[in-house]
């Protein structure tokens, strides 16, 4: 399934400043939501971290991460400002950006944030 098979018929130029936006918060709000009680949790948070460190490796030999200081900070500033209205706190966010032009954002379990070059590239501001 391609990244942005939600969006077939898109190109990057045809996608707003707001679809970029709405595709940051979605991949940041997935791991931010509130958590049912832990009766329906099935794995525990140490689980999920473990889990998410074991992918977060492959996410980077596949993708590489983003060679920029300066960007880099700024997704984890941005990210940390949603994180500190988040309900849940059970885990440390690692916000990543990946050096990729695909127009994308997505998190694992765990607290692993993803935005990519491409999707960094379409927003013209925080």
């Amino acid at each position: 399934m391609s990244p942005v098979s939600w969006c077939a018929g898109c190109t990057a130029a045809s996608l707003t400043r707001r679809d970029v936006l709405r595709a940051l918060a979605a991949a940041t709000a997935a791991v931010l939501l509130p958590r049912p009680a832990r009766a329906f949790t099935i794995l525990s948070p140490s689980q999920e971290e473990e889990i998410g460190r074991s992918a977060h490796k492959e996410i980077l030999e596949r993708f590489g991460p983003l060679d920029s200081a300066s960007l880099q900070a700024f997704v984890a500033r941005v990210g940390q400002r949603l994180v500190e209205e988040a309900e849940y706190t059970g885990f440390e966010y690692r916000f990543t950006a990946l050096d990729t032009p695909e127009v994308n954002a997505f998190a694992l379990p765990g607290g692993f944030i993803y935005v990519t070059r491409g999707l960094l590239a379409e927003a013209n501001s925080e």
